[in-house]
């Protein structure tokens, strides 16, 4: 029982850490389309899909981001 406990709190802050660390990425990505600063936008965003590659919100906001710096073909393929 107590394995079981500590697996499941093992877990728990993996888990936290893991959904903080692409909240803080995703919050400075779009720190830096604010600012027009397209490049590390993007990057900031590459490295949130490179974490959590099921979130569509962040293919969403990296795809804008290649339109605001004229990149279509890759904003249209994270489109798609």
């Amino acid at each position: 029982m107590n394995n079981a406990f500590l697996t499941l709190i093992a877990f728990i802050i993996s888990f936290m850490s893991f959904s903080q660390s692409t909240v803080d990425l995703i919050g400075k990505a779009d720190e830096f389309v604010n600012t027009q600063n397209y490049d590390d936008a993007i990057k900031a965003y590459s490295q949130a899909i490179e974490i959590d590659s099921t979130n569509a919100e962040f293919y969403y906001k990296r795809g804008w981001a290649y339109l605001y710096s004229k990149q279509d073909s890759k904003a249209l393929s994270d489109y798609n």
